[in-house]
C-alpha cells in the first residue's frame, strides 16, 4: 500500500510540473532555467553551455530524490509505515495538509506579486501565475514527502522508545527480585543471567533510536550533496543552497544533542540501576563456587565497559549507524573534493587568459 501511495503522488507530481511548464510558457522556462555552475566570481565555470536547461528536468530529479529517500526510508522504518502513520493521525496528517496548501497557494501569491514589483509586465506575470495553478500540486507532493520522511523516522523512534520502557520495567522486577531473594547461588545466577540479557536488550533499543535519527542526517546530506554539486543547484536561488546546509547542520546538531542526552540521561543510569543490583549480590553468588563466580565478573565487566562512553559510541558505529556515518564521512570528504576543484578552474581559466 505505502509502494502505491509513494507512486500515485510521484505521477501526480510529475503531470503537474510537465502541465506548469506547458501552460507557463517560455516565461516558465526561461525563469526556471539551468544555466550552468556559476563560481565565486560570478563567471561560468562552463562557458561552452549556452543554450539553457529547462528546469522541469531540475524539478523532476528533485522530486525523485525525495521520493526514493521516501521509499528508502519507509522500508527501513520497519515498525511503522507511511499508510500506519497516517491512519493513526489522520486528523494531525489533515491539519498539516491544510496548512502545506496554504503555505504553497500564499507563496505562489506573494511571488506573482513580487514580480509585478520587479516590473515585469502583466504578460509575464499571467503566465507566471497560470504555471503555479498545476504546480500547487507538485509543491504539496514534495512538501508532504519530506514531512513524511521526517514523520516516519520519529515514528519509528518513538516505537523504539516505548519498547525500551517495557524492558526497563521488566529489568526493575528482575533487580527487585535478585535483592529481594534468599534464594541459592544458582537461583541468583540465573536472574544474573536475565539482567544481564535485558540490560543487553535495553541498551541496544536506545542505540537503535539514535541510529534511525542518524537516517535524518543523512537524508539531508543526500539533498543537500545533490543541489550543491550537481547543476540542480542553478534552479535555486542563493539563499535556497545556504538553507540545505543550515538543514545539514541542524539535523546533525539535533542527534549530537539527542544522543548526549541519551547517555547521560538515560544510558548510564539504566546501566547503574542493574550494576548496583548486581554488585549486592556479588558475595552470595561467590559462595556457589569459583566457575559461577568467574561467569558473573564476565558478565558485570561486560556491562561496565558497555556503560562508558567509549562503550556507548562503540555501539553507536555498530551495524546500520556504522554505514550511516561511514557514508557520510565519505560524502564529506567528497565535498571537500569537489569544492578544491571548483577552487581551481577559475585560476586556471585566468592563467590561461593570461
Amino acid at each position: 500500500m505505502d509502494t502505491v501511495i509513494i507512486g500515485v503522488a510521484f505521477v501526480i507530481a510529475v503531470v503537474s510540473t510537465l502541465l506548469a511548464y506547458n501552460v507557463g510558457g517560455r516565461i516558465w522556462v526561461t525563469k526556471f532555467a539551468i544555466r550552468g555552475p556559476i563560481n565565486s566570481e560570478g563567471r561560468r565555470v562552463r562557458p561552452l553551455i549556452r543554450k539553457p536547461i529547462s528546469g522541469l528536468y531540475g524539478e523532476i530529479a528533485a522530486l525523485s530524490m525525495v521520493m526514493v529517500i521516501l521509499f528508502m526510508v519507509n522500508l527501513v522504518t520497519e515498525e511503522t509505515g507511511i499508510w500506519q502513520l497516517l491512519s493513526q493521525q489522520r486528523w494531525f496528517a489533515l491539519a498539516l495538509f491544510v496548512t502545506v496548501v496554504l503555505i504553497v497557494v500564499c507563496y505562489e501569491i506573494y511571488a506573482c506579486k513580487q514580480a509585478k514589483k520587479q516590473g515585469k509586465g502583466q504578460r509575464f506575470v499571467r503566465y507566471l501565475a497560470r504555471g503555479y495553478v498545476p504546480y500547487t500540486f507538485y509543491s504539496i507532493v514534495n512538501f508532504a514527502a519530506v514531512i513524511l520522511i521526517v514523520g516516519l523516522i520519529v515514528g519509528q523512534t518513538f516505537v523504539q522508545h516505548q519498547d525500551y520502557k517495557i524492558v526497563e520495567r521488566q529489568l526493575e522486577v528482575l533487580t527487585e527480585d535478585i535483592n529481594a531473594s534468599e534464594a541459592p547461588p544458582a537461583t541468583k545466577m540465573v536472574l544474573t543471567e536475565q539482567i544481564y540479557s535485558k540490560v543487553r536488550e535495553g541498551a541496544s533499543l536506545m542505540v537503535d533510536q539514535i541510529n534511525t535519527l542518524v537516517l535524518l542526517v543523512f537524508c539531508s546530506f543526500g539533498a543537500q550533496y545533490l543541489v550543491k554539486h550537481t547543476r540542480i543547484k542553478d534552479a535555486f536561488e542563493a539563499d535556497a543552497l545556504v538553507q540545505f546546509d543550515v538543514l545539514l547542520g541542524l539535523s546533525i546538531g539535533i542527534i549530537v544533542v539527542y544522543a548526549w542526552s541519551v547517555h547521560f540521561f538515560i544510558y548510564d543510569g539504566f546501566f547503574g540501576k542493574a550494576l548496583d543490583a548486581l554488585e549486592n549480590n556479588r558475595e552470595y553468588i561467590a559462595s556457589g563456587g569459583w566457575q559461577m563466580l568467574q561467569r558473573f565478573n564476565d558478565l558485570f565487566l561486560d556491562l561496565t565497559q558497555r556503560r562508558g562512553l567509549t562503550g556507548f559510541m562503540i555501539s553507536l558505529t555498530n551495524d546500520r549507524g556504522g554505514l550511516l556515518l561511514a557514508l557520510g564521512a565519505a560524502g564529506w570528504l567528497i565535498d571537500r573534493h569537489k569544492e578544491r576543484i571548483s577552487q581551481q578552474v577559475p585560476t586556471q581559466m585566468s592563467e590561461q587568459q593570461n
